[in-house]
């Protein structure tokens, strides 16, 4: 998630010119879509950092966690209708 997190601030935020990984991060991310993405994505990110990986909170309120549901589906709904269709032979 961080990683993903991480292209879409870069294409989407950054000025700089780049070569290399940063050069391919531009030209595949930072789409009106990915801004949709990255909206959605912090909002899952900042979940998982306080309730999941890191534990700041001891439990979640059931509302809490029925919101994020909801966020975390978005995300993966963004995913699945940003992805590219899979070609034949591909896996």
């Amino acid at each position: 998630m961080g990683h993903l997190k991480f292209c879409l601030e870069y294409a989407i935020k950054s000025k700089e010119t780049l070569g290399g990984v940063f050069h391919a991060i531009k030209l595949h991310f930072g789409s009106e879509h990915d801004k949709q993405l990255l909206e959605v994505l912090g909002s899952a990110y900042q979940f998982r950092n306080k309730y999941i990986a890191h534990q700041e909170h001891a439990t979640v309120t059931k509302d809490l966690a029925r919101e994020q549901l909801a966020e975390w589906t978005t995300a993966l709904r963004l995913l699945y209708e940003g992805s590219a269709p899979l070609t034949a032979g591909r896996a």
